[in-house]
């Protein structure tokens, strides 16, 4: 291995000889003052405001070298042996408005992004390599030391390129073909390396200060404000989807609901994006190692048009096959995330139960309508929207009612207070408090009650804000059963602040600060913030928390608790959880559907603590055959449960599988069983008249 570096080494000089042209990359006018606006925007308004010293630098000092070469894979333990020197010096730096520290550093990850790119497109000049070996490719090195020599970074790289090339060579393209796209996409990456301008390294080191602070805060150059923006607009037309840069990736932090992403249903939370291509028949277009910007450009279309999208599956390892996803564009809609209601027919044991589903993809409301009320009072509204199903619920005389909030990021703090108002007679919410220690009570002060029979509400790692202050203001008040996984623990509240507020002197847009200024506790005094609400019925969730919430953030805030709120409990289902959960186990034991998710947990989990991969042909294809046969035994065991014939390898499907919403079902039987145990039924009668 180390004789056939050290004849890519001399291919590598002859590659990169031209690079020295490129310009260093320096602090603009601007940036100084903007600086430190940001600072003292931080230091003096954010929730968690913090000295700017040495352990802030420290802090500082790690996000950023964390951003630049997250994988350790770019720098030399002689890079940070001399970068040593900012660990305890950037707060010295930062108050004094000198950012040349923070261009030095991005130069030289400039420098090193290069010269991997280039020479890894000199590693495809040669002829196809041995696949016979037993080479293994530690592509993550997040806790590996840094590499000490040039050599070892060369061999790491061309590990790098192997396991591309066999990627390719897994999928059946031929040596020439394998070239040609790898080559297209090195020399794509190696294109935009080159391309960093001044106000990039800008934005990505105040990010790094920001994030100090926690995931939420950061600074928006103009070109991200001005996306920030558009992507709160509901006409925006694309795909539906709220994207997030990792390391080279860019990610899917979230599906917005309604939106053409979600009605796929192919498209999910913490799916990576490696390509984009345009059209059906449109080449893909690699997007690897692209700033988040570029490719939102790339996936932005006219309605009515289609993108496809070459994605690395949530949970993949490098050996795993990518799938492509077809989206066509459309404007997401505020009438495709409003609410919806239907009925479910459940039989438990000789009873037959009518219940009502409520879905609430979002917390919607129109301010500029709310705010004339007095005027209008039919202002659109998530939680008006809610009344109005319960009505046609309650003539339908169902026996209960499931709110099913899976999903649901949140919205308005208005609707999440009316909203619970319908299932309680009034009291308080949700606590809201400032960096000052103040505490403010968000009350429902409406004394009638929408709904007073039995509720279940849906929850899972995808709920948050909004959904995580009314499950847990039901939850404390005892008012209904809350089933699923562990929400997403956003407990915070951001405001963008526009930069030119405080630098007039300047015409050109600055851009903005999203800062943290408060933080949301529920009436039992403690926070949503990071725990998120612990169901009272535990469901088994393929979202893994190490990579996934707000707990997989290490600057997030922390969960504490405050005083709490006056109150009186309305319910109390605690005594009847035991038996609750004795009969979720039993039942989920047999079924198909939650034994398919306890299996792909569990595989998720044991993947995401892999970090190296074998470059043995042989044993990468045993590997993916072994996939492929657990992918079709699992099909085949749905298909069976449906009472539809098992395929076998190869075999074109037929008769599709049906849609099923095993959590769904879940819910309605712990909800019905949950009638039962507590002899609700003349309750649930009541409610009808």
């Amino acid at each position: 291995m180390r004789h056939i570096i050290h004849v890519f080494l001399c291919i590598y000089f002859i590659y990169s000889s031209s690079d020295s042209t490129l310009t260093a990359l320096k602090p603009e006018v601007h940036h100084p003052e903007v600086n430190q606006i940001v600072r003292l925007l931080l230091t003096q308004l954010h929730y968690n405001a913090k000295q700017v010293n040495d352990e802030f630098s420290e802090h500082v000092y790690e996000s950023y070298l964390e951003y630049m070469d997250n994988n350790r894979s770019l720098f030399l333990k002689s890079d940070i042996e001399s970068f040593e020197v900012y660990r305890f010096t950037f707060d010295d730096y930062l108050l004094a408005n000198n950012l040349h520290p923070a261009y030095r550093m991005f130069n030289r990850y400039r420098d090193q992004r290069i010269k991997q790119l280039t020479f890894m497109i000199s590693l495809l000049d040669k002829k196809m390599p041995n696949f016979k070996s037993d080479d293994v490719f530690v592509y993550d090195r997040r806790e590996k030391p840094w590499f000490t020599t040039e050599s070892e970074l060369f061999e790491q790289w061309t590990l790098q390129t192997k396991n591309d090339i066999l990627n390719l060579k897994l999928s059946n393209k031929p040596w020439k073909k394998i070239v040609e796209l790898l080559k297209k996409r090195y020399k794509t990456r190696l294109k935009h390396a080159k391309q960093y301008n001044d106000e990039d390294v800008f934005s990505y080191f105040l990010n790094s200060v920001s994030l100090t602070f926690d995931p939420h805060t950061s600074y928006m150059s103009p070109r991200n404000s001005e996306n920030f923006a558009i992507s709160m607009n509901k006409s925006l037309e694309g795909i539906g989807a709220q994207l997030t840069s990792e390391g080279e990736f860019i990610k899917v932090a979230r599906v917005i609901p309604g939106g053409p992403a979600d009605r796929g249903k192919e498209l999910q939370a913490n799916d990576r994006i490696a390509g984009v291509a345009q059209g059906d028949k449109g080449k893909f277009e690699d997007v690897i190692g692209w700033r988040i910007d570029d490719v939102v450009q790339l996936i932005r279309g006219k309605k009515g048009s289609v993108v496809r999208l070459n994605i690395i599956p949530n949970g993949s390892t490098p050996n795993d096959p990518h799938k492509i996803v077809r989206i066509v564009r459309d404007k997401v809609k505020l009438e495709d995330q409003k609410v919806k209601s239907d009925t479910l027919m459940i039989s438990n044991g000789d009873v037959v139960f009518k219940l009502g589903v409520i879905d609430i993809p979002m917390f919607y409301l129109n301010f500029e309508e709310y705010a004339n009320r007095d005027v209008n009072p039919n202002y659109t509204s998530a939680s008006r929207d809610v009344r109005k199903e319960i009505i046609k619920l309650k003539k339908k005389k169902v026996d209960g009612i499931i709110i099913d909030l899976r999903a649901n990021g949140g919205g308005s703090l208005v609707e999440a207070v009316d909203l619970t108002g319908l299932f309680i007679k009034e009291g308080p919410v949700v606590q809201v408090r400032d960096r000052l220690n103040r505490v403010q009570v968000n009350n429902d002060r409406n004394p009638e009650i929408a709904y007073a029979g039995p509720i279940a509400v849906m929850v899972n790692r995808g709920s948050a804000s909004a959904s995580e202050i009314f499950s847990a203001a039901i939850q404390d008040y005892g008012r209904g059963i809350i089933v699923g996984s562990q929400t997403y623990g956003k407990g915070t509240v951001q405001q963008l602040v526009p930069l030119n507020r405080y630098l007039q002197h300047y015409t050109k847009d600055l851009g903005g600060l999203k800062l943290t200024r408060q933080k949301y506790y529920r009436i039992d005094g403690g926070s949503t913030q990071n725990k998120g609400v612990i169901p009272d019925i535990f469901f088994p969730s393929i979202d893994n928390s190490a990579d996934y919430g707000e707990s997989s953030f290490d600057t997030a805030l922390p969960w504490d608790k405050i005083e709490k709120a006056k109150y009186s409990k309305v319910g109390d289902i605690s005594s009847h959880l035991p038996q609750l959960k004795v009969n979720h186990e039993n039942r989920i034991k047999n079924n198909v559907e939650f034994q398919i998710i306890q299996e792909v947990a569990k595989e998720y989990k044991e993947k995401y603590e892999e970090i190296s991969i074998s470059l043995n042909e042989e044993a990468r294809k045993k590997e993916r055959e072994r996939s492929e046969k657990t992918k079709l035994d699992r099909k085949n065991r749905r298909r069976v449960a449906q009472g539809l014939k098992p395929l076998k390898k190869g075999e074109t499907e037929k008769e599709k599988l049906k849609d099923m919403d095993a959590e769904l079902d879940e819910t309605a039987m712990i909800l019905t069983d949950y009638i039962l145990i507590s002899n609700q039924l003349n309750l649930a009668s009541e409610s009808k008249n």
